[in-house]
């Protein structure tokens, strides 16, 4: 007739026409925990919301466990992409430095290789000392 369902947690309400009884269940992962049997159609109703309140009671846990596995898992996956951008801007970094590196060493090396064909040349290097 009725059934309230919360996480694995779940109240059911069965109604035996032939023999005019209702069974209310208590259940987790469809293994039943509480049966209750009676001929009242009030009683029947009243344990029933008993039992609904009750799953719900006991699957806000279990939907607060989940609901948090969740957030865990994407901030797991939030920091994997982080240290994955960290490690591409640091080997682009170093990149980088070793780029400016071989172009200082390159310039330094083309000042002294003048500097080496003017000597032969029988050119004095010139020094510009700012005026003052």
């Amino acid at each position: 007739m009725r059934e309230t369902r919360n996480g694995s947690y779940g109240a059911k309400l069965f109604f035996l026409a032939q023999d005019m009884l209702f069974y209310v269940a208590l259940s987790q992962d469809d293994r039943w925990w509480s049966v209750v049997k009676t001929q009242d159609p009030g009683r029947a109703e009243s344990i029933y919301a008993q039992f609904a309140r009750k799953s719900f009671d006991l699957a806000d846990g279990e939907i607060r466990r989940m609901q948090l596995a969740a957030q865990k898992a994407l901030l797991e996956r939030v920091i994997e992409k982080s240290a994955e951008r960290a490690n591409r801007l640091s080997t682009n970094l170093a990149f980088a430095q070793q780029q400016d590196s071989q172009v200082s060493q390159r310039q330094q090396q083309l000042q002294v290789d003048q500097l080496q064909r003017q000597t032969e040349a029988g050119l004095a290097p010139v020094n510009v000392m700012p005026s003052r």
